[in-house]
């Protein structure tokens, strides 16, 4: 029970991004994980409108624990990401199972700092509990970002508009930085109303589109990349722009599902036109019908022995 209640606190295979428009003063973000019916954006997506937003993932943080609050606080406050972050592995002083838990934890944060706009942190156990713990082989835990002041960046961040950082733990190689490819390549240069609306979408969509996403639910849910998963953007005000997440059970594309209901909230928007990067579903299959009762036996499995 002392185990089960110990993974319960764990999200499994999580990949997101979080990202700033300099232009309107928009935070949001977007992720996925594999977690059946779990509340992916519940756990991840903490956002101080009209300054910073920050994703925390791997061994999960409450929400109401100190940690978080303390993070957020600092973050409405217009603390530097360096910061928070400082301030959030100094507080963070348990252990589980053996590990530090702060070695555990997986962030990405993003701001409209002049200096450093972007900034992320993986904890160096995250691997070794994967691979030694858990046994789930063939992953990585990996974090990158790109700053809208980077000398190397290209022109949708070296203009100074938009700033963002990529993680995922527990993911094929590669996912993260289709995180970052999709959200580097896709969107409207001259739109200020939905262009992070837009490059956030196509980030997540290029996951799917290279067969990528969350090891587990590649290797048990019939190649889909995650059983969940949400974009969000907060207006510089603390109204919410845009809110869709998706929470299922590993038989469908989240990321699919989530493009679907993007493109229809979309034909309210003023864009003209289907942005570039989302055009089509890139979803690879999901499970049949009548692999459904398994896959939910294995979802029970992957709960029990991963998270």
């Amino acid at each position: 029970c002392g185990l089960l209640f110990s993974l319960l606190n764990v999200v499994e295979a999580t990949y997101s991004i979080v990202a700033t428009d300099a232009d309107t003063r928009r935070v949001g973000g977007a992720g996925a994980t594999c977690i059946p019916w779990g509340d992916v954006f519940d756990a991840l997506y903490l956002s101080a409108p009209n300054r910073s937003v920050l994703h925390t993932q791997g061994l999960l943080l409450e929400r109401n624990g100190t940690i978080v609050t303390t993070a957020v606080e600092m973050m409405q406050g217009g603390a530097a990401i360096s910061d928070v972050m400082a301030k959030m592995r100094d507080l963070d002083s348990d252990s589980w199972n053996g590990f530090p838990t702060v070695e555990l934890r997986q962030y990405g944060m993003a701001n409209f700092d002049a200096s450093k706009s972007h900034g992320g942190y993986t904890g160096e156990s995250l691997q070794a509990i994967y691979d030694n713990l858990l046994q789930i082989k063939d992953t990585v835990q990996v974090d990158m970002g790109g700053d809208r002041n980077d000398e190397g960046a290209n022109d949708s961040t070296k203009s100074g508009r938009y700033s963002f950082h990529a993680q995922g733990n527990v993911v094929a190689e590669g996912t993260v930085a289709s995180l970052q490819d999709g959200f580097l390549d896709a969107g409207y240069e001259d739109n200020n109303d939905c262009d992070l609306a837009d490059k956030l979408m196509a980030a997540m969509n290029m996951v799917i589109e290279n067969g990528l996403g969350d090891t587990r639910c590649i290797n048990n849910h019939g190649g889909v990349s995650a059983t969940g998963a949400f974009l969000h953007i907060d207006n510089a005000d603390g109204t919410e722009l845009l809110h869709i997440n998706k929470i299922g059970d590993g038989t469908f594309e989240p990321v699919e599902k989530l493009r679907q209901d993007y493109l229809k909230w979309r034909e309210t928007k003023l864009c003209g036109e289907t942005p570039k990067g989302i055009q089509e579903s890139a979803a690879p299959p999901g499970p049949s019908a009548r692999d459904t009762k398994a896959l939910l036996f294995g979802s029970l499995a992957i709960l029990v022995s991963i998270l």
